[in-house]
């Protein structure tokens, strides 16, 4: 499994979620929109932490960044949005936009900001 992500391949997958929101599929749209902040976080640890064990999952690669922040910063809130696991109906907590936090982490990480 390639575990090399580009900024390109992690737009796509985000603008999949957007699209997959609009047309109300919601399940495909967490999934997309997981996938896309996993990809940047996997990108973010190999450039801030070369060392540091990498999971080709990008899930895995969300839960690792988690560590590395002050837990009362804003990225962290929309990490741990994003590692929620459904209820048995399949929903998240009405509050919880992951389409919105995907977008958040994503932008910082790649604007550089952490």
């Amino acid at each position: 499994m390639d575990t090399n992500f580009s900024k390109e391949e992690i737009e796509r997958d985000l603008a999949q979620a957007v699209l997959f929101n609009k047309n109300g599929e919601f399940g495909k749209s967490r999934v997309c929109a997981r996938k896309a902040a996993g990809k940047a976080a996997r990108m973010w640890l190999k450039l801030n932490y070369p060392e540091i064990f990498l999971s080709p999952d990008p899930f895995h690669s969300l839960k690792l960044i988690h560590e590395k922040f002050d837990q009362k910063e804003p990225i962290s809130l929309h990490i741990r949005n994003l590692l929620l696991k459904v209820d048995k109906d399949f929903n998240l907590p009405e509050d919880i936009n992951l389409l919105k936090s995907a977008e958040f982490i994503i932008a910082k990480l790649f604007e550089g900001g952490y």
